[in-house]
């Protein structure tokens, strides 16, 4: 095993500094240490802030991207991305109830713009539809009756509404 995927294995921001150190020094370009390269890639891509997400993000598409090149993705690893109105209708929910979710990391690989538009994974709705799946019926005026929540039923309502005038 060559000490360059050793490297890779045990550190690989470290590693595609020491690279791209590499690469800088043979264009005649100016140097950064290695390990200073090293230490500002982590704390781009480790910290909290927007543009690290952004930057995460862009980053794991793009090695995806990469990756797959000239090939096709394998069948069935292809994924919609929904907008939250489309994921909403899918789910029976609202879309602001969906931009909590994701909001909140309950819809894995969902992805935020920077204008503030959120897509999320086809795969991960369904995916949260299948462990969030309500028991029982979901006609509330049904389920009521049967847990004999209403003591008068809808045809008495209904005939002293009419009486009443209203």
């Amino acid at each position: 095993m060559s000490l360059a995927l050793l490297n890779v294995q045990k550190d690989p921001v470290a590693a595609l500094a020491l690279a791209l150190s590499s690469r800088l020094q043979k264009a005649s370009l100016p140097v950064c240490p290695a390990n200073k390269l090293a230490e500002e890639l982590k704390e781009l891509l480790d910290g909290d802030s927007e543009a690290s997400r952004y930057l995460r993000l862009a980053m794991s598409i793009h090695l995806i991207e990469v990756a797959y090149k000239g090939a096709s993705m394998p069948k069935g690893k292809e994924d919609t991305m929904l907008t939250t109105e489309e994921a909403a209708k899918l789910m029976g929910r609202s879309r602001p109830w969906v931009a909590m979710l994701i909001d909140s990391n309950e819809l894995a690989g969902a992805a935020v713009s920077r204008g503030g538009h959120r897509k999320v994974p086809k795969s991960s709705v369904l995916d949260w539809l299948a462990r969030n799946k309500p028991e029982g019926s979901a006609d509330y005026r049904k389920a009521g009756h049967e847990a004999e929540i209403y003591e008068v039923d809808d045809a008495a309502v209904a005939k002293a509404l009419r009486e009443s005038g209203k």
